[in-house]
């Protein structure tokens, strides 16, 4: 993602000069949310270098896209069932669908990404995060 993290890096060094209301900025920090909730890209992963365990490797304009999101994203107001949510960020969707198991109380941030396979018992999963398959 050459190009993407680019503009990322470019929206971070401009950050403070860039209104919230800016929606060419939001949508392209949205491609990159995009990315993580489909798990095309992780925000950490090991790299195989020769050692037994190999090192992590860190992609920085990821989290910077992460929190760019927070600066674009807007305030509302999120009920689910008897529940309501005053948040940024909308939570994650069609789990049957993916492969995954959720029982009440289990909740996932847009952003994060669920292998098939994982069941989620009551928990958070915040935007960035990557679930592998069988985790419980």
């Amino acid at each position: 993602m050459p190009d993407l993290s680019a503009l990322i890096e470019d929206l971070w060094e401009r950050r403070a000069d860039v209104p919230a209301t800016d929606i060419g900025s939001a949508t392209v920090v949205d491609q990159a949310i995009r990315l993580l909730d489909s798990g095309e890209v992780r925000v950490a992963e090991i790299v195989a270098d020769g050692s037994q365990f190999g090192t992590v490797k860190v992609h920085d304009w990821l989290k910077k896209a992460i929190l760019l999101k927070f600066k674009f994203a807007q305030m509302e107001t999120l009920e689910v069932g008897p529940f309501e949510y005053a948040d940024k960020l909308p939570l994650k969707r069609d789990f049957h669908q993916r492969g995954v198991r959720v029982v009440p109380g289990g909740i996932a941030r847009v952003g994060s990404f669920l292998e098939p396979g994982v069941i989620m018992m009551p928990s958070f999963v915040n935007i960035g995060a990557r679930v592998g398959s069988g985790t419980m």
